[in-house]
């Protein structure tokens, strides 16, 4: 049932409109990483009941750390709702890209310095829309250059939510917003120079070890219904491969 489910959700888009904007959250000189997370109306992220959080611990926060684990910048993640900002109801029944910087310039509350990377996370409670046409398959959305990252939650409130399937859409919800942030920070050869070869350039900045969050089959159908049930069987919380870690590992190398 959950692979049938999973045909609706589509993986990330991104978009790098200028590359030469992008600066490394792993560059020499970066103390300091933040993730900001802002929700509209009815987008609120979600979290798994107290006995299984318990347990699981914070899956987008965990990830966060093992990219900079070789990093000596202080990450800060926000991990309870009341860490994070509502910023009110959506204006229409879609959002493009203008609206999703909008959004972002409204509403983010750090910015870059020299010493300093931040990344701003949108939870959408409206899809994407993009030269006038609605993608309501498409759960997530990176703007690497902006390091803007948007979640649309209205793929995910399309599934059911009673008993162990809503433990699963939370926990999609997190694999896709920690597919996302590797792709803001760079990965796979987008920015972050690799260890090794692993560049499925046939599919975008993705890997080729199907075992990571970063490969392109991470993000729809079967292949992501398989990925988070071994997670779920494994209670293995590290989501990126060896290939993505080293890479991020490497750039923080002094």
């Amino acid at each position: 049932m959950l692979a049938t489910l999973l045909l609706l959700v589509a993986g990330c888009g991104d978009e790098a409109d200028d590359a030469a904007q992008w600066s490394s959250p792993f560059a020499p000189g970066i103390t300091e990483i933040v993730v900001e997370i802002d929700y509209q109306d009815g987008a609120e992220p979600q979290t798994l009941p107290a006995i299984i959080k318990k347990n699981e611990g914070n899956l987008f926060s965990h990830n966060v750390a093992l990219l900079f684990s070789q990093s000596s910048a202080q990450v800060t993640v926000p991990t309870a709702v009341a860490d994070m900002e509502a910023i009110g109801a959506p204006s229409g029944d879609s959002i493009d890209l203008a609206g999703i910087r909008a959004l972002a310039a409204a509403h983010r509350n750090k910015s870059d310095t020299a010493t300093r990377r931040t990344f701003y996370v949108l939870f959408l409670a409206v899809p994407y829309a993009k030269d006038g046409v609605i993608r309501d398959d498409l759960l997530g959305l990176t703007l690497q250059n902006d390091g803007v990252i948007a979640i649309f939650r209205s793929v995910l409130d399309a599934l059911p939510t009673d008993g162990t399937q809503k433990h699963f859409t939370v926990w999609m919800e997190k694999a896709a917003l920690v597919h996302e942030f590797g792709h803001a920070v760079g990965l796979v050869n987008s920015g972050v120079p690799m260890s090794s070869q692993h560049h499925d350039s046939a599919h975008g900045a993705h890997c080729t070890n199907e075992d990571c969050i970063m490969s392109y089959k991470s993000e729809a159908g079967q292949d992501l219904a398989a990925f988070i049930a071994k997670y779920q069987a494994t209670k293995n919380r590290d989501l990126f491969g060896a290939e993505c870690l080293s890479d991020a590992h490497a750039a923080s190398a002094p």
